[in-house]
């Protein structure tokens, strides 16, 4: 569990790990050599929730920003490994993304290997739409 934090964060947290990053498979998530993107996702019109971590904010707005799987992910040293870290780049300025917004993107993803100054990311995705995280009603 998370120093400081309730139980009801922690579970939250889980929630988007377990139904966004973790259908990936395991192998690629455990090594930082293995593409995260695989063959066939290549090019492919996604939708998938994360963390964001803008890179440049200018007025307020965004263009471009990480997309972590997990909170606190780039903001403590050391980074995760870059098939956990997806490039998101937006041709239109976003407005509201701040730092660890828990966002559902959706959008184009692409093999492409990047750096930043908060990680190396192995892919990128060109952004359709952002919206909130919104958490599943408990059962």
């Amino acid at each position: 569990m998370l120093a400081g934090a309730n139980w009801r964060s922690c579970a939250r947290l889980e929630l988007v790990r377990e139904n966004c990053w973790c259908c990936l498979p395991l192998k690629a998530l455990r090594s930082p050599s293995v593409e995260f993107c695989p063959a066939s996702l290549n090019g492919a019109a996604i939708r998938i929730a994360g963390f964001a971590i803008p890179l440049e904010r200018v007025k307020g707005e965004v263009r471009e920003f990480l997309l972590v799987p997990y909170f606190g992910a780039c903001i403590h040293v050391p980074p995760p490994p870059a098939n956990q870290i997806i490039y998101v780049v937006s041709d239109k300025p976003l407005k509201d993304v701040q730092t660890m917004d828990a966002i559902w993107v959706s959008g184009l993803l692409n093999v492409a290997a990047g750096d930043s100054s908060w990680g190396r990311s192995a892919d990128r995705m060109q952004v359709n739409a952002i919206a909130s995280y919104s958490w599943p009603a408990s059962k």
